[in-house]
């Protein structure tokens, strides 16, 4: 329930004097003189640009000593303009979609590059945290490594500084086999442990590279 209500005592071409009245008739509040119109509104655009420090100084303050009305007011007006809201945000990022792509590509690079960086400082650090880690957690790396087989696959492959380019899909109790074909020393094939274990092999082994590629086709063209 209103505790006062305002009534309009004079009103002029630019302005008007109100005063607030109580439900028993009281004045609690001094008149109030309300400047309107396009050369009011002009002049106290021109005040609160030329005093932008001592406003914000204000504002800041009565934010601070009205922090539960602040959020009362932001949740009211959230909830009765939820539409409005959106459609504005929606117009919003329309007209500045090409700067918000801009921004996200740099600050991407720039994340990529602090990412390097930090890990690079900070190597021995992690080194030592992931031991720890390990140590400490042994059944949850068992089953990280249950649930991740070919990223332990894709770990591996690269482990040997070579790429990951597989020609078919991991299965249960498979190895991944670079073939070294025609300098490139990415793709691969999974053909099962048993049979990658059966030829010994070197990628600078040209005799021994050819035995063990000429039985892991076969074994592919047999159970692709």
């Amino acid at each position: 329930m209103q505790k006062t209500r305002q009534f309009t005592q004079f009103s002029g071409d630019s302005f008007t004097i109100s005063v607030k009245i109580g439900i028993e008739g009281n004045i609690p509040d001094k008149s109030m003189l309300n400047l309107y119109g396009e050369y009011c509104k002009q002049k106290k655009k021109e005040w609160v640009e030329n005093n932008k420090e001592h406003v914000n100084k204000k504002r800041k303050e009565w934010e601070n000593n009205n922090k539960e009305q602040l959020k009362g007011y932001n949740k009211e007006y959230r909830i009765l303009n939820e539409e409005k809201i959106k459609e504005y945000f929606k117009e919003y990022y329309i007209e500045n979609k090409k700067r918000y792509a801009d921004n996200y590509k740099e600050h991407k690079i720039e994340k990529k590059n602090y990412n390097k960086k930090y890990h690079y400082e900070h190597k021995e650090e992690r080194n030592e945290y992931h031991r720890k880690y390990k140590a400490n957690n042994p059944e949850k790396i068992k089953q990280w490594i249950k649930n991740n087989p070919e990223k332990i696959a894709q770990y591996n492959a690269k482990h040997g500084k070579f790429g990951f380019n597989p020609i078919n899909d991991w299965f249960k109790n498979s190895n991944y086999h670079h073939l070294h074909i025609d300098g490139d020393h990415d793709i691969g094939i999974f053909i099962p442990t048993e049979l990658h274990r059966s030829v010994s092999h070197r990628n600078y082994d040209k005799e021994s590279m050819n035995k063990i590629n000429k039985a892991a086709f076969e074994w592919y063209e047999e159970n692709k």
